[in-house]
């Protein structure tokens, strides 16, 4: 993880730079939970900041929880439950599936996406991005 917020920092004026062109006015803070009263314009906050409701711009790290992913833990502990006869299962012919939960993290937190436009767009763990919603 510490991987990821290092990464995060370095490539976190980027991305803001991208949304600013993308989105036009983003303010720096939050005077009002995500939102600049003054300007109408949505404001760069931290995850755990944004506010339902409210349109906000969340820069972060891309985290994907793949529930067809391997775990080694979770194979260590059917071997020794099954013993050394277990009949281990074939391979999957992909991670992905329809119940990901697809979230973005930064140094306050994590919070989940959603809506019809995560399934246009192929998203990687360890994606640093600026979302807007």
């Amino acid at each position: 993880a510490n991987l990821y917020f290092t990464r995060l920092a370095s490539l976190a004026p980027s991305a803001q730079s991208a949304a600013q062109a993308q989105w036009g006015a983003v303010h720096a803070n939050a005077t009002d939970g995500g939102h600049d009263a003054t300007m109408g314009a949505p404001s760069f906050v931290k995850t755990l900041d944004a506010d339902p409701g409210t349109q906000v711009v969340v820069v972060g790290t891309v985290y994907k929880d793949m529930k067809g992913k391997p775990n080694i833990l979770n194979e260590v502990l059917r071997d020794a439950l099954k013993g050394p006869d277990a009949v281990v299962d074939g391979p999957v012919d992909k991670y992905c599936g329809d119940d990901d939960v697809i979230s973005l993290e930064d140094d306050s937190g994590r919070i989940a996406l959603a809506g019809a436009v995560l399934q246009d767009h192929i998203l990687v763990t360890g994606s640093g991005v600026a979302v807007f919603g």
